[in-house]
């Protein structure tokens, strides 16, 4: 505008951006959906890979879980199964220090009068267990004859040899617990047991010995002709060194067992707490679409205060007198706003249209007053369209019925048409006819000042 200088208020701001408050918001909206589009996209790939790591995860935590509940099983079958032998071995039931433990020892002597190297081939049957000897090189024929009197004794059914000098009957496990037999030298074989104050160790022995002697012939027909000789039989009262062995190692393991058993439970109670957390993802995808949502409401109210600053159209009744210095006669909105457009027409200083019989009622007392016997031909000008100048023109006319020698000429922008200027010459004075958040403060300032330049008396502006 040429030498004008345009206060902007902040009321004029606030009613253009809530006159578009639906663009601003289908802005936000959209923005919201870009971001959020583009920020699915963008975590769909992580979410993908974050799942898929999450479910390597679990996978590997399952299978640890079930290897080591299967180990604890495993192991807790070990200690009940040790528990258990435990609670029925012989060994453990007696005092390693006061347990008796009785030796017997015997001698084997060949009668083939052989002192070195024989080919010895035989074959037979000893209580259900078969015995080969093929080809063996034998240096000692006696020490041979040993070891098949160990291997007999080590083979043997003791609850069936043994039934008769026992209290009740006992397992083969746990009667090989208390039973022991080795060789001295290829000719000595010793038998040891151990006792308590139910079990004779030194009848035990004695009953082992008379076991292997009655089966004599068939190991001699077997290897080879020999003779049995008892040499000694002794009872001491402490174990035997080697039984406690076995005795304090059937301990260690049961305690190491259950040591073992209480840490890997610990450990699958421990892995169980700390489970892979499923991961959440919802949150953050509504989180930038807010974000994006508010950015486009920021983004769009800030584009619309430059566009107005821009732009300066009218948004007040008040705003072309307040600016321009011309007279307001009335009128109001051509048509009313929704929602947030109701608050921006209160602001604006009319609620009412411009075509409500009231507001017409209003503008004809107006022009009546400052026309009356005064001037004939009033022209209507102003930046709307020619139709909607027209328009207002038969609106207006009724309020002159009785006043036949006034006449409206009607000419659109009197700046940018010919037409209007030819019209401009023939009226007396003339009307701006104008319409909020249409009409442009910069355009309305040039047409007054082209109405000046023609020397016309302009009445004032409405609005329509």
């Amino acid at each position: 505008m040429r030498n004008k200088i345009v206060e902007l208020s902040m009321k004029e701001f606030l009613i253009f951006i809530l006159r578009r408050w639906l663009l601003i918001l289908l802005c936000g909206v959209l923005f919201a959906g870009v971001i959020g589009v583009q920020e699915y996209s963008k975590q769909k790939a992580a979410e993908t890979e974050l799942q898929s790591r999450y479910e390597r995860q679990l996978s590997a935590y399952k299978q640890s879980i079930q290897a080591k509940e299967l180990e604890l099983r495993n192991l807790t079958k070990k200690m009940n199964a040790s528990i258990e032998h435990n609670e029925n071995s012989i060994l453990l039931n007696i005092d390693p220090i006061y347990g008796p433990t009785a030796n017997l020892t015997f001698s084997i002597k060949a009668l083939l009068g052989l002192d070195k190297t024989e080919n010895v081939v035989g074959e037979g049957e000893i209580l259900g267990n078969t015995l080969k000897i093929v080809n063996e090189n034998v240096v000692d024929i006696n020490g041979s004859i040993a070891h098949v009197y160990l291997v007999l004794l080590n083979s043997t059914n003791l609850p069936e040899v043994l039934k008769t000098v026992l209290p009740q009957t006992y397992e083969q496990k746990y009667l090989e617990e208390i039973v022991r037999s080795e060789k001295i030298s290829d000719s000595l074989i010793r038998i040891t047991a151990v006792g308590n104050e139910d079990i004779q160790p030194e009848v035990l022995v004695q009953a082992l010995y008379d076991y292997i002697a009655s089966q004599q012939q068939v190991v001699a027909d077997a290897v080879a002709a020999h003779e049995l000789t008892l040499l000694d039989v002794s009872l001491t009262p402490k174990m035997d060194l080697k039984f406690e062995e076995e005795l304090e190692k059937s301990r260690d393991t049961m305690a190491e067992y259950s040591e073992v058993v209480k840490k890997l439970q610990e450990n699958i109670d421990k892995e169980k707490k700390d489970k892979p957390a499923k991961p959440v993802f919802a949150s953050r995808v509504a989180k930038d679409s807010l974000i994006g949502f508010l950015s486009g409401l920021i983004l769009a109210s800030i584009t619309s205060v430059i566009f107005y600053a821009v732009t300066l159209r009218i948004q007040t009744t008040e705003q072309i007198q307040r600016q321009l210095d011309m007279r307001y006669l009335g009128g109001g909105l051509h048509k009313r706003g929704i929602l947030f457009g109701i608050l921006a027409d209160k602001l604006s200083g009319t609620i009412k249209l411009a075509k409500d019989p009231e507001v017409t009622q209003y503008v004809g007392f107006n022009l009546k007053e400052l026309t009356s016997g005064i001037y004939k031909n009033i022209l209507l000008t102003g930046t709307l369209s020619q139709a909607d100048l027209e328009e207002f023109e038969q609106l207006i006319k009724h309020q002159f019925e009785t006043e036949q020698e006034i006449q409206f000429l009607i000419g659109a922008n009197v700046s940018q048409s010919a037409s209007s200027l030819k019209k401009l010459e023939e009226a007396e004075a003339i009307l701006l006819v104008e319409r909020i958040d249409f009409s442009k403060l910069k355009i309305v300032n040039l047409e007054i000042e082209r109405i000046r330049l023609s020397g016309k008396n302009i009445l004032g502006y409405v609005l329509y």
